[in-house]
């Protein structure tokens, strides 16, 4: 007996990231849409990467929306970062999420660059 599946009703991950740890490091890439559940999902796997290391570069080059209102949990923990000697910064958005960032992002305090290499001068920078 076969069953029919509507695909469409299937529930899948709007938004996948890996790590990769770098030392005292740790690169997240990012891929899919950022809505209220996956920002938690995200920041709770960023709390436990700022465990191994204290520069922290979100590579958002696979994102194609970010939920305005969750970007306060990136500035939280961009603020505690800074406060334990570590640093964030998020790189290769597109323009759409760049808009976004701009604009919803507390005060300004994401800091977000074209290429992955600036964004980890800048950690390295603010984290020494």
């Amino acid at each position: 007996m076969m069953r029919a599946v509507d695909w469409r009703r299937q529930r899948r991950p709007a938004a996948i990231w890996t790590l990769e740890s770098r030392g005292d490091a740790c690169l997240v890439r990012v891929a899919g849409r950022l809505g209220r559940e996956e920002m938690r999902r995200l920041d709770a796997d960023l709390g436990l990467a700022a465990r191994r290391g204290t520069k922290l570069v979100l590579d958002l080059g696979a994102v194609s929306h970010v939920d305005y209102r969750t970007l306060t949990l990136l500035s939280r923990r961009a603020e505690r970062l800074a406060g334990s000697g570590g640093a964030l910064a998020l790189c290769r958005t597109n323009e759409y999420v760049r808009a976004i960032l701009e604009v919803g992002s507390p005060l300004g305090s994401l800091e977000v660059h074209e290429r992955e290499e600036d964004a980890w001068a800048a950690v390295a920078a603010r984290a020494s």
